[in-house]
C-alpha cells in the first residue's frame, strides 16, 4: 500500500500530495508505519504548498500519528533544541527549522526576512529531514506555544 501510496503522490502536483496523503490516513487505507514513512517526505515535496493543502492541525494530527522519525525512520526525538530560520516576519512561527545558522541567513536573505530562533522541546520536534542534494537538514517544529525571538 505505501509503495501505490508513494506512486500516486509522486505523480500528482506538489500541491496535491498532502491532501492524497491525509485522506489516504483519514479514511483508514494506511498503517501508522506507512505514514511514518510518507509524511516527512510529503512535507518536504510540498515544498511551500504545504501551508495551504493542510491546515497545521491536520498536519499536528499526521506527525503526531507517525511519531518522530529521522529520514523517514522512526526514531527518537533530539532533546531540546537551539534551532533557526530564516523569513519575514508574518512566516516566523512556520514549521520548517534548522540547526545551522548559515542556512536561516541565507534563507533570510532570500526572502527579504530575517533570523529567528527558538528552543524546541522534544514534543514539539515532530521530524527530521537531510537533503543530500542541498546539504540541508531541517527539522519540522510545532511552533505552537513556543518563544520565538530574533537572532542577535
Amino acid at each position: 500500500m505505501a509503495d501505490a501510496l508513494r506512486e500516486r503522490i509522486t505523480e500528482a502536483p506538489y500541491a496535491d500530495a498532502p491532501l492524497i496523503l491525509w485522506e489516504a490516513w483519514q479514511s483508514g487505507h494506511m498503517t501508522a508505519d506507512h505514514l511514518a514513512r510518507l509524511a516527512s517526505w510529503v512535507w518536504g515535496r510540498a515544498g511551500a504548498e504545504r501551508h495551504t493543502a493542510l491546515t497545521r492541525p491536520q498536519w499536528r494530527q499526521l506527525f503526531t500519528a507517525a511519531g518522530f522519525t529521522r529520514n523517514g525512520q522512526p526514531d527518537t526525538a533530539p532533546h531540546a533544541l537551539t534551532l533557526y530560520r530564516g523569513s519575514p516576519v508574518k512566516y516566523r512561527a512556520n514549521w520548517s527549522w534548522t540547526e545551522r545558522v548559515d542556512v536561516a541567513e541565507g534563507y533570510a536573505h532570500q526572502h527579504d526576512g530575517q533570523v529567528w530562533t527558538l528552543t524546541a522541546p522534544s514534543c514539539a520536534i515532530l521530524a527530521y529531514r537531510y537533503s543530500p542534494v542541498l546539504d540541508i537538514s531541517e527539522y519540522v517544529v510545532d511552533t505552537k506555544g513556543l518563544e520565538i525571538r530574533e537572532h542577535q
